[in-house]
């Protein structure tokens, strides 16, 4: 069962979260070479990659990947890329690498095909932070997405695949649940009653096909959802 943190308005969740996140990568840093943080798009997580990036710690050694990607130009304001750019490599966190997924005049395919070899060797994923949309979907795998067998699957055929999906107006480039679910730590970030509505309609539901989010909730390791109105 994950385990839920509320808090009393978002500044705080923001200042408790990026006090939580630092200490993991620095006892991440102390044990390996390399360490891989796994972060997400849209608006919630702006002030936490922005406080994020004030955090001294050795960023050189650190490697930054979306959990998901739309398939649009980095200077396409619907970017990822473009996002985490922006709010969370600057600063301290500027010596950080970046593993964007869009490569330009290629396939979402050959995206895929080429970013998961890369992905590959740096997996386990060791702090990874997800969002969940009131339809409970994490990453891009929606609930009626294209191949949403295949990014919920348990096996290790696949990494990073092209995904489609009704609600949304672009193809998307996601990391698999299994992905997801193995990485060392895992934050899920949520703010607003809808998503906290959601995450409650979750764990009613009969499988992660009809709500996603539940493969990272209900995962072998320790899942921290933290929340605030």
């Amino acid at each position: 069962m994950y385990v839920f943190q509320e808090y009393e308005n978002r500044e705080t969740l923001i200042k408790s979260l990026t006090g939580t996140i630092a200490e993991e990568l620095r006892v991440a840093l102390s044990n390996k070479r390399e360490v891989t943080l796994a972060v997400p798009g849209g608006s919630t997580p702006k002030p936490l990659f922005q406080a994020l990036s004030l955090v001294k710690i050795e960023w050189e050694r650190v490697v930054i990947i979306p959990t998901d990607e739309r398939c649009v130009p980095e200077n396409n304001n619907l970017s990822n890329a473009r996002l985490i750019r922006y709010n969370l490599l600057k600063n301290y966190a500027k010596k950080a690498s970046f593993l964007g997924f869009y490569i330009p005049n290629m396939t979402p395919n050959r995206m895929a095909d080429i970013c998961s070899k890369k992905i590959a060797c740096k997996l386990p994923i060791d702090i990874c932070i997800l969002g969940m949309g009131a339809d409970m979907h994490t990453a891009s795998i929606f609930p009626d997405s294209d191949r949403l067998e295949d990014a919920l699957a348990n096996d290790d055929s696949n990494i990073l695949i092209p995904i489609s999906s009704p609600s949304v107006s672009e193809m998307r480039l996601t990391l698999t649940a299994r992905v997801l679910k193995t990485c060392t730590r895992l934050h899920l970030l949520l703010t607003g009653l809808d998503k906290k509505a959601a995450l409650l309609k979750s764990e009613s539901k009969e499988s992660d096909r009809e709500a996603p989010v539940r493969a990272v909730l209900f995962r072998e390791g320790s899942t921290i959802v933290h929340y605030s109105s």
